[in-house]
Formats: C-alpha cells, sequence, structure tokens
C-alpha cells in the first residue's frame, strides 16, 4: 500500500533520518530511495523553516498532535515547492515514540497572470 501511494510517504527518526522512502516521493522530490536513505530530512527543508520543522519533529516526539500543514519542500534540483503534510508519531509496544510517518502531496498552487 505505501509503495502504490500517489502521496509521498516518508518514515524518519527522531534525528531526521530517513528511513524509508516511497515511489512518490522519487517523483516528487527527486531523490531516489538509496540516495534517500542517506539523507536527513533537513536537506529537504529550505533553510528559512528549518528552526520549524525541527520543532514539530519535537511535538511529535512529545506525543503531540499535528493537524495537518501546508510547507514547503526543497526538491534535488533546490526547486522549491509547496506541500500538504501531514506527521504521525509512530510508537513501540513500550508506548515511546521511536519514529515519525509523513504522507505529503504537492500542492500546485493555481497559475495567476494574463
Amino acid at each position: 500500500m505505501v509503495r502504490d501511494a500517489n502521496d509521498a510517504i516518508l518514515l524518519q527518526d527522531l534525528h531526521g533520518n530517513i528511513m524509508a522512502f516511497n515511489g512518490a516521493a522519487q517523483k516528487l522530490y527527486g531523490w531516489n530511495e538509496t540516495e534517500a536513505l542517506t539523507l536527513n530530512i533537513a536537506k529537504l527543508v529550505p533553510s528559512n523553516r528549518l528552526k520549524k520543522e525541527l520543532s514539530r519533529i519535537k511535538q511529535l516526539s512529545q506525543k503531540e498532535t499535528l493537524q495537518t500543514y501546508e510547507t514547503k519542500r526543497l526538491t534535488k534540483e533546490g526547486v522549491i515547492i509547496d506541500v500538504w503534510l501531514t506527521a504521525t508519531a509512530l510508537t513501540n509496544q513500550a508506548g515511546e515514540v521511536y519514529a515519525i510517518a509523513t504522507t505529503e502531496r504537492h500542492n500546485k498552487k493555481p497559475e495567476t497572470g494574463v
């Protein structure tokens, strides 16, 4: 299901290291799975948003719930794109958060102009 999903699905540890990266994420961001598994999520976040995104990871690690939100991400080519992001804290049998799963959908802004 994750492999065939239309939305990008990423799994990261609590340090931001990418642990899983599905095919839709490859299409959206440009890195193949092998490359992505060597990256930290910070590589996909524009520098001016990094502090805020890291605070969201901290919130999730403390089992706080986040609503779906709009943010920006970087592609392999350095293009900034708008995405809708849903993040979920994953817990082990002891109830401890060990990872964060995100579902990310490209939010294509409508073209404006004459």
